[in-house]
């Protein structure tokens, strides 16, 4: 920021959001600007994942905030300060997100924590995606597979119809133990 001169609210608003933006880009994030509605956010993605690992949105009384999954703010939650961070429950939106972590300046180091806590769960998610994914392709192969195989050995039961021979013996005169 300049010295000397004083920001707007919605100037501050703007860099603070563009602050946050750039700690995902540093990571190799994609950013993408979207509106629901009236509102304007950003989802983050990893490059190459259909995931979206945070989103950022504006701060009523603030300058941006970070929406992220439970599990991220389990990793960030013991370095963050109850009495200079405001940390609201978001889960009630269901916009996939669980908690929105509020800054109020471009310069709030617990922007970077964020991000890479974000990140780094974001990576983990996608690589079990892509397990998933894998899995699922592979078992789709063996389920055509077999399916193929049963449809070779189907009869079909008006020309392959063959009276199934008897389990039990035959009994009477056409049994060659018959009177002996």
């Amino acid at each position: 920021m300049a010295m000397g001169k004083t920001l707007s609210k919605n100037e501050l608003k703007r860099i603070t959001k563009a602050a946050c933006v750039q700690a995902f880009a540093i990571q190799d994030c994609i950013a993408d600007e979207k509106t629901a509605g009236t509102m304007k956010y950003t989802p983050i993605s990893l490059v190459g994942s259909t995931q979206r690992i945070a989103a950022i949105y504006g701060s009523r009384g603030g300058g941006a905030s970070i929406w992220v999954k439970e599990e991220v703010f389990a990793l960030v939650r013991s370095e963050l300060n109850p009495n200079t961070t405001r940390v609201e429950d978001v889960n009630s939106f269901n916009r996939g997100f669980q908690w929105a972590i509020h800054f109020d300046s471009p310069d709030d180091p617990v922007i970077q924590v964020v991000a890479e806590a974000a990140v780094e769960h974001g990576k983990e998610r996608w690589a079990r995606a892509i397990k998933r994914r894998k899995d699922d392709d592979r078992r789709a192969l063996t389920r055509a597979d077999r399916e193929a195989e049963r449809k070779l050995k189907k009869r079909d039961p008006w020309n392959d119809y063959k009276k199934a021979p008897s389990p039990y013996p035959k009994v009477g005169p056409s049994n060659p133990n018959w009177g002996k």
